[in-house]
């Protein structure tokens, strides 16, 4: 039952990440199309983070009062109705509340499918590691690479439909969680819904920084980042069709070198982060990488060639980042402190995201797509030396990160 378990977990989320990827290609260009205008297509991506903010701690009590397979399989059909919501919609009111209902259904996937997979093989008495299973981000690219190159197909045709493609596909899901998900082992919790489980991550992560200065430092460097990629994974398709005339299909093919390159950067991170010798140096020079690439797109007008070299290494660098802060932080944080600081840490990077997609959607909206990445350039530029005050771990130069 152990291999049964785990091959349908790595089925599902292959197949999840191949029919989120088909919308990844033309999100924006279809909002686009909709009439809306960049600061609008920012507010509704707004309404999803606020929306999983909102719902994590109150769809986790689901999953404990009706079981994690209940609750993926209610994910997966709330995730149905939300891209259905996308694809009859027509206004941005619409896709608010698209959002809002797949923020739902993504909090109660997320969690609950990591818990079923680890009490499902307890239960089955598996001996083996989970390093090796919860290795999703090679599933995830490959899935994804696939999925937004058939988006990009069926969209040549009618931007609405990669949404009913992608809405048929989680349908399908929710019966292979129905079907072929087992539980038996699952007993009913006590169900509470509460705020303090937040207040809690938030106190205790708060004292905790406050004594570890190099840790909180590093979660404001990781909210900082989030909010700087936000102008660029946004108005990346829109700039291009608008200034390099690309076709729905090459945008396709843009963002599968999107992915390779992302995918690239991460399995260079170990070489990376040896050659540096410390993991803040390694970070540091990526970072300067990725601000640079930023802001030769914000300042200059380029032609094609230029313009896709420096947009896909500031992907690559990106790519190296994630591994790299991963370590950094891990690094630093006490066993019987970690699962509070890392929940502290995602949320700060929510806040950074949302904050970003504001900011950088009015001056979009105000001034131009590049302008938005010149700040942001800018902005990553700055909050490096920043950074540099962050003291080193204590570890050999020669560490690698975690993937």
């Amino acid at each position: 039952m152990s291999k049964r378990t785990i091959f349908i977990f790595i089925l599902f989320s292959f197949l999840m990440n191949f029919f989120l990827g088909i919308l990844f290609t033309t999100y924006s260009v279809f909002l686009k199309e909709k009439s809306l205008n960049l600061l609008e297509m920012n507010l509704v991506n707004f309404s999803y983070m606020a929306g999983i903010v909102l719902f994590e701690i109150p769809t986790g009590a689901i999953a404990d009062l009706w079981g994690r397979k209940r609750s993926v399989a209610l994910g997966c059909l709330v995730m149905t109705l939300s891209f259905l919501v996308y694809f009859k919609g027509s206004s941005l009111g619409f896709f608010i509340l698209a959002e809002l209902i797949g923020a739902f259904g993504s909090t109660c996937i997320n969690g609950a499918l990591e818990a079923w997979v680890v009490d499902s093989l307890a239960h089955y008495q598996y001996q083996g590691g989970l390093d090796r299973i919860f290795r999703r981000e090679e599933i995830k690219q490959v899935a994804i690479l696939f999925g937004c190159l058939l988006g990009a197909f069926i969209a040549q045709s009618n931007l609405s439909l990669p949404w009913l493609f992608a809405a048929i596909g989680f349908a399908i899901l929710s019966i292979l969680v129905i079907v072929f998900f087992k539980e038996e082992y699952f007993q009913k919790s006590q169900i509470k819904f509460s705020l303090e489980p937040i207040k809690k991550i938030a106190s205790e992560s708060i004292q905790f920084g406050w004594k570890k200065r190099s840790i909180m430092g590093l979660m404001v460097f990781g909210s900082i980042l989030a909010l700087v990629v936000q102008p660029l994974n946004m108005y990346w398709n829109i700039y291009s069709q608008d200034n390099y005339h690309f076709s729905i299909m090459e945008l396709g093919f843009l963002f599968a070198g999107i992915s390779i390159l992302g995918y690239l950067g991460s399995l260079a991170s170990k070489g990376w982060s040896r050659y540096f010798g410390q993991e803040k140096n390694s970070i540091i020079a990526s970072q300067l990488i990725t601000a640079a690439a930023i802001l030769v797109l914000g300042f200059f007008r380029l032609d094609l060639a230029p313009y896709l070299s420096f947009f896909l290494l500031h992907e690559l660098s990106r790519g190296l980042i994630k591994p790299l802060y991963r370590n950094c932080l891990n690094q630093r944080i006490k066993s019987a402190n970690r699962a509070t600081v890392l929940s502290f840490d995602s949320m700060i990077k929510t806040g950074g995201s949302a904050l970003g997609l504001i900011i950088m959607g009015l001056i979009a909206n105000r001034f131009s797509i590049q302008a938005a990445w010149m700040v942001s350039g800018l902005i990553l530029l700055i909050s490096i030396p920043f950074f540099l005050g962050i003291k080193n771990g204590k570890t050999k130069a020669n560490k690698t990160p975690l993937n």
